[in-house]
């Protein structure tokens, strides 16, 4: 699941391309493994190159307050 800042252009969309996350800078979440959204982007050949790397998701959620980027989370 992506997860944007509250006033992203993409938040109010219920579905959006992936291609869209491209412009944006990204949060890149650490948990040791490979992320599901490091698959996403290769299928789709997006280069990812992370702005910010945290191995919690809390302070994901407090940087997205922030507007300094998009994320994905685990539902």
């Amino acid at each position: 699941m992506v997860v944007l800042p509250q006033d992203h252009p993409l938040a109010e969309e219920n579905m959006f391309l992936v291609e869209e996350l491209k412009n944006n800078p990204f949060i890149m979440i650490e948990k040791g493994i490979k992320a599901e959204i490091t698959d996403i982007f290769l299928k789709n050949y997006i280069v990812s190159k992370p702005k910010y790397m945290t191995f919690d998701d809390y302070e994901v959620m407090s940087m997205l307050e922030k507007g300094l980027g998009i994320s994905n989370l685990e539902q």
